[in-house]
């Protein structure tokens, strides 16, 4: 009740708010009669990660990553994100530097751990599952870090939450890793709070 109840003052509240907002559906080069979901923009919305349970003939309609390139206006064909593996895959940030990849993949057991991907030599390295107190024994499947650098956001819905999936948020410590993750009990409800 006080989810719907928050939802409808958030929507008389924004109802007076002006957005300058152009819409635009894109073209079947990105959309397909398939899904296309959680698209990640970078290099100044030159380029986009998305994820897609399209078929193609090496896969099953698992969600994989794709990449596209914005062309003078036009969205390039996407091309499979080098490293996707046969786990479903989930692209959730870039940092601004555009020289790390994060992202959430699906194990073989149907939990989700959070993986970043640095460019080497402009080229995505593999994947590797984030150290330390990032990732639980359950899901982790969200991320977001703040333009300096100290802080980062996940969703999970690992023990000792509200809901299902909740916020944490983690500060970089001065030996270059991450605090424990801290529930942000003021925004976390019974529900999901996924996305960051």
């Amino acid at each position: 009740v006080f989810s719907n109840i928050r939802k409808c003052n958030f929507a008389n509240t924004a109802k007076y708010c002006r957005f300058n907002i152009n819409r635009e559906l894109l073209d079947t080069t990105i959309n397909t009669s398939f899904s296309e979901t959680n698209p990640v923009m970078f290099e100044q919305g030159k380029k986009m990660f998305f994820c897609s349970d399209r078929t193609d003939d090496t896969t099953s309609r698992d969600l994989n990553i794709y990449i596209s390139k914005l062309n003078h206006g036009q969205w390039e064909k996407p091309e499979k994100f080098v490293h996707s593996t046969t786990n479903d895959e989930i692209p959730l940030f870039v940092n601004n530097a555009a020289d790390e990849f994060y992202l959430s993949i699906k194990d073989k057991k149907n939990k989700w751990d959070l993986y970043v991907s640095h460019k080497v030599d402009s080229e995505w390295d593999v994947p590797k599952k984030l150290k330390g107190k990032i990732n639980s024994n359950y899901n982790d499947k969200g991320i977001a870090i703040s333009n300096d650098l100290s802080t980062m956001l996940i969703a999970s819905d690992r023990k000792g939450g509200f809901g299902g999936y909740d916020i944490y948020m983690l500060k970089l410590q001065k030996n270059g890793t991450w605090g424990k993750p801290i529930n942000l009990e003021s925004i976390n409800t019974k529900n999901d709070e996924i996305y960051p």
